[in-house]
């Protein structure tokens, strides 16, 4: 029994150890983030749950061995997000919806500056039919004053879509008008 409590604490202590900024590495360094971006951009034919399998076993590889800064983290958990909510929009995915907040809201804690998680976030809060958290997620990234104008415009349209699921139609319309105005087609 001891020598598993100090197996554990050696590898909790490891975990810590390379996480920690003293240690950090670039994404740039990290083999299994490369890797997980050029399987998530490879063309073709192919099964979409082993792809992303494949790419969210990388994406976990790069968290738990690069030593990568609180940011880096942040960029590589905002990834996994994403590719989870893919892989719920390809093959509705049980459970992936969960997940990606989960991955978002870890990005989030590491970056709170890290709007794009927001919008992601966002996302997946209004596939679970949380509107009013999908609707907080993208004002917060509308207020971050970040992205270029098209961008805005389809973070308007989007909780303009909350919004009228809500229906709270006068928002909706105001969110729509908005994204319109920015060029949201």
């Amino acid at each position: 029994m001891k020598r598993i409590l100090f197996v554990g604490f050696l590898l909790l202590s490891l975990m810590v150890c390379f996480t920690s900024p003293a240690w950090a590495g670039g994404l740039d360094d990290c083999k299994f983030y490369k890797e997980g971006e050029n399987a998530l951009s490879e063309k073709g034919n192919y099964n979409y749950d082993e792809q992303y399998a494949k790419v969210l076993d990388l994406y976990t590889q790069a968290i738990l061995t690069c030593g990568l800064s609180q940011k880096d983290l942040s960029k590589v958990y905002y990834r996994s997000c994403r590719v989870w909510l893919m892989s719920w929009a390809f093959s509705n995915r049980e459970g992936a919806l969960g997940i990606a907040i989960a991955d978002c809201t870890r990005a989030i804690e590491l970056d709170p500056k890290f709007t794009l998680a927001y919008i992601y976030r966002g996302s997946a809060w209004y596939y679970k039919g949380d509107y009013d958290k999908a609707i907080a997620d993208d004002t917060t990234a509308i207020e971050s004053g970040e992205f270029s104008q098209k961008d805005l415009s389809i973070i308007y349209n989007n909780r303009g879509l909350a919004w009228d699921k809500k229906g709270v139609q006068d928002k909706a319309k105001a969110d729509y008008a908005k994204a319109k105005e920015l060029g949201y087609k």
